[in-house]
């Protein structure tokens, strides 16, 4: 009942959507060309995934000594005096910025990762170094000894080799097409061109961002900008399909644009919170990767919720392009 006065008070609002984007539109422009200037001094701070970098995994939850005896106090090292090996023998190889940090069970035991953007690069040699500095500084764990070799390792990895950013690009790149077509389709040539520039203003917004903000720009973010794609394609196809209602009535193009938006406020509006409430729990409880997605994912279903109340409605009043069929006489 109370959904039922909402969207009875909504749609008899006399909101003209249309006519205020140009505030949110300002908005756009002003984040837009503030990214371009920070773009062209400092540009993307980029992640592991992008630059590649040295990963350190050592194992530190081994709880046998190197003849297979199980040590009396159990394991000798805990994850935190684990952490403080490791970033002290890093210290002495140069400056290193730490990407992300993860744990897992290994088949030895406990496993920490670092994942490190490096200030130089590091040579084979470098690392055969840093290997030997780290069994020393773990002196309970021997080189030589019956599988202790398997438990610190440091390598490089070269950022050409992860393709983050190609296939990222591409993934992204395809999607939007594909949304264009899929709308062209389903609604017209006008939906299918708002659409387009919809979805390319909202990829566009996140990353002016992650450029403001100087968030890292890694495989999760990449994640986070087609999980907000996703989340934006629900609500275009929900105000689009009140478009389609929409022009069944004697209704002008702005008429129509504004009542869809006031006839799909409500479900957009359930669409946002849910995907907030999903991604709030998921940034407040998961570990530093997942965070590093939920942030900016959060942030692009603002604008995706933005972009449909009046990017949406503004772009489709003015791209009147469909084609008219010929009346065979």
């Amino acid at each position: 009942m109370k959904s039922n006065n909402l969207s009875k008070k909504i749609n008899e609002c006399n909101c003209n959507f249309v006519k205020g984007a140009k505030y949110y539109l300002s908005v756009i422009g002003a984040l837009i060309i503030s990214a371009v200037i920070i773009l062209s001094v400092i540009g993307f701070k980029l992640g592991f995934d992008f630059k590649g970098g040295s990963i350190v995994e050592v194992v530190y939850g081994v709880t046998f000594d190197d003849a297979g005896n199980q040590y009396e106090n159990g394991s000798p090292y805990n994850e935190q005096l684990a952490k403080g090996k490791i970033e002290e023998v890093l210290s002495t190889f140069g400056e290193f910025e730490v990407s992300s940090i993860q744990t897992a069970e290994s088949e030895y035991g406990n496993k920490v990762v670092y994942k490190l953007l490096n200030s130089k690069s590091l040579t084979n040699e470098d690392y055969a170094n840093l290997e030997n500095e780290l069994y020393k500084a773990f002196d309970e764990y021997k080189q030589n000894g019956l599988i202790q070799s398997n438990y610190i390792s440091a390598y490089g990895v070269s950022g050409t080799e992860t393709n983050v950013a190609v296939y990222g690009a591409i993934g992204l790149s395809v999607a939007i097409v594909m949304l264009a077509i899929l709308a062209l389709i389903r609604y017209g040539l006008s939906a299918g061109l708002t659409m387009l520039i919809v979805s390319v203003i909202n990829s566009l917004l996140m990353f002016a961002t992650v450029l403001i903000t100087r968030i890292t720009v890694n495989s999760a973010f990449v994640a986070s900008v087609l999980t907000v794609f996703v989340v934006s394609l629900i609500m275009n196809m929900i105000y689009f399909d009140k478009v389609r209602d929409n022009n069944k009535k004697d209704l002008t193009r702005e008429e129509v644009a504004n009542n869809s938006v006031k006839q799909s406020l409500i479900p957009n509006l359930l669409t946002f919170a849910v995907a907030l409430i999903a991604l709030v729990l998921v940034t407040g409880l998961g570990t530093l990767p997942i965070r590093e997605f939920g942030a900016p994912a959060m942030v692009g279903t603002f604008f995706a919720i933005a972009s449909a109340t009046f990017a949406l409605p503004f772009f489709y009043n003015y791209i009147n392009v469909e084609f008219k069929k010929k009346r065979r006489k």
